[in-house]
């Protein structure tokens, strides 16, 4: 794999000059690429078209997939609020790329469950070597509460990870805004996958960024999206007097909203950092003292209070690249994180995609450290990167891909 970047405020010279640093990686293959992710900043919005012909000439790619975006990212560069084009380039030898139209995919509850799952499947080409499905998707246009659980059910593979996210350029007056792009077709509304199959790994990491408070707590009545009773007790009560017991520390962090992690997989003996999928608390009913999140609950399920801070956000996707460090060094990687994290989070510029190119930075072994005199590097080139600020994100939390906010949704790709 192989990424390029650039700021140059106008398109096509932007576009020019991401392939040329792209093309610059030592040792690319002489073939054509198998796949190029394309993303480009609202302010080239305009010129998608034209910039999407030249990527074609420059890299002239087996298939081209692109959206419009907020802000882009790619190497070790975040550009946000500025022009920006980010490429990544894929050779993947053996491996079945299929891209698909979100909107070629039967979405309709009334339809037999059997026949659905079926036509999905045929649509992602979901066969037994399928190992990820990579999403991008209009959030204005797309029902992603209906399009996750269908996907998450046609899968063949259920360790195969959904990743992705939600084109994030500004609306415009007249309700459009974001431009997605297949080959040479582009599209205001909808959405573009891509499914991999065959010789490839792909392993996903979401990055919720958030800090469990207080204890674990079972939802024993609840309406909806309203959690009535915790434990048996008024549930805004129950919250009141959490918050009272916060530490100054915690406190602070409540500044950016409170928020309720859900517990994924129940039969679990203990709940790790990773075992919550992080809701907004988006209300109170004092009259009958509930409090409600961002998704319908039911009784029985286990819940905790989470809040979000930069640190915890720092030291939890480490972590989870720590993790990652066990299967070597990966060949590139997708990067979908929330147009809430960036400088708008983080004291430093570049943090999600600056942790990523720390974590698999070349470094010698031990014999090379113990022989005297200064080593010469040999591997220095970045990871290659490339992604965009996205206004919703896709990522697994256990099995199942779910939709995310203030979430950093990695992909991660490596030879087998």
């Amino acid at each position: 794999m192989a990424s390029g970047i650039s700021a140059e405020p106008d398109p096509l010279t932007a576009a020019a000059n991401a392939c040329e640093r792209l093309l610059s990686t030592p040792k690319l293959p002489r073939s054509q690429p198998d796949l190029v992710y394309l993303f480009v900043s609202s302010h080239h919005a305009w010129s998608m078209r034209t910039i999407g012909a030249h990527v074609q000439r420059l890299l002239n790619p087996t298939r081209l997939v692109g959206t419009t975006a907020e802000s882009v990212l790619g190497s070790s560069h975040e550009l946000e609020g500025a022009p920006g084009i980010a490429l990544l380039a894929m050779w993947l030898p053996g491996v079945t790329v299929s891209p698909f139209l979100i909107d070629d995919l039967v979405l309709d509850n009334e339809q037999d469950i059997e026949r659905q799952r079926e036509s999905i499947r045929r649509v992602i080409d979901a066969g037994p070597e399928l190992r990820a499905i990579v999403c991008i998707l209009d959030p204005y246009s797309v029902p992603v509460s209906r399009l996750l659980p269908a996907l998450n059910d046609a899968r063949t593979d259920p360790r195969a990870p959904i990743i992705g996210g939600m084109a994030s350029a500004p609306r415009t007056p007249d309700g459009g805004g974001n431009v997605l792009l297949i080959d040479d077709r582009m599209m205001d509304r909808g959405g573009v996958g891509v499914s991999f199959s065959g010789p490839l790994r792909v392993d996903a990491v979401v990055s919720q960024g958030c800090r469990p408070i207080g204890p674990n707590l079972v939802i024993t009545k609840a309406r909806g999206n309203l959690i009535l009773e915790l434990g048996t007790r008024p549930a805004l009560q129950v919250v009141q007097e959490l918050l009272a017991e916060l530490r100054e520390d915690e406190r602070n962090a409540l500044k950016r909203g409170l928020l309720m992690g859900r517990v994924v997989d129940e039969y679990k003996e203990r709940f790790g950092v990773g075992d919550y999928l992080i809701r907004a608390m988006v209300g109170a009913d004092k009259e009958h003292s509930a409090i409600a999140v961002s998704e319908t609950v039911r009784v029985g399920q286990t819940v905790r209070l989470h809040v979000r801070d930069a640190d915890t956000a720092t030291s939890d996707l480490s972590m989870l690249l720590d993790g990652q460090k066990l299967h070597g060094r990966p060949a590139g990687a997708l990067v979908f994180t929330c147009n809430m994290r960036g400088r708008r989070l983080f004291p430093s510029p570049a943090h999600d995609v600056g942790s990523l190119q720390r974590a698999f930075k070349a470094t010698p072994d031990g014999a090379a450290l113990a022989k005297g005199g200064t080593a010469i590097a040999t591997d220095t080139h970045e990871l290659p990167i490339a992604g965009f600020f996205a206004s919703g994100e896709i990522g697994p939390v256990g099995r199942d891909a779910y939709f995310h906010a203030h979430t950093a949704s990695i992909a991660i790709f490596r030879d087998p």
